[in-house]
């Protein structure tokens, strides 16, 4: 707040001296210590998102993998996703806090669309895959068949509250790319990962 206030004191002198501006004011114009901490704090928030989201995602292919009768192809698609979506993430947080430039959004705003693209594809995988392979296990019984579609629709309530905040934090990305809006579905995104793992 001390920084601003020095420096509009000095821009509004200069007004009022009708001084040209120089180079220094142009560039104070363009960045200050509000964009780095910004982009810094979208650079931290972004790293966390997309760890979590890989370690989660990780967590329930090895389900899948369980579930499935040790079957690697659909666990290897979800692990492959899921990397795909953490190195695209990796990129976005590097390349943002390298410039420190507010605008560099709207320039990487492509990969942060892709990727939670792609988390949201791996997020149908595993919750198609794990409700495929619950289904197969019912008994009969109507008492562990009950449980059996308990089972179900937690898993389908838990992949559908991470796929509206992946939709959300897209509609977010494309409508907003030169703003922080970004980041309001992204923090509920990887809440939504920690929680759907201690549900289960």
């Amino acid at each position: 707040m001390i920084w601003f206030h020095r420096e509009y004191t000095r821009l509004s002198a200069r007004v009022h001296t009708h001084e040209p501006p120089t180079q220094q004011d142009c560039a104070i114009t363009v960045r200050h210590p509000l964009c780095d901490d910004t982009t810094c704090n979208i650079g931290r928030l972004c790293s966390v998102k997309v760890s979590m989201g890989l370690l989660v995602q990780c967590f329930f292919a090895h389900r899948v993998w369980n579930m499935s009768g040790k079957k690697i192809a659909i666990p290897i698609a979800i692990v492959t996703l899921s990397t795909t979506q953490f190195c695209l993430g990796i990129y976005y947080t590097t390349t943002i806090q390298k410039s420190g430039f507010i605008e560099t959004l709207s320039g990487v705003s492509w990969a942060a669309t892709i990727g939670i693209a792609i988390a949201m594809t791996a997020d149908f995988l595993i919750t198609s895959s794990l409700c495929y392979h619950l289904r197969k296990i019912r008994s009969g019984m109507q008492k562990s068949d009950r449980l059996v579609n308990l089972l179900v629709l937690y898993t389908v309530n838990t992949g559908l509250l991470t796929s509206m905040n992946a939709i959300a934090s897209i509609v977010m990305t494309t409508v907003f790319n030169e703003s922080f809006w970004l980041s309001v579905p992204f923090c509920l995104v990887s809440k939504c990962y920690v929680n759907s793992v201690l549900a289960t």
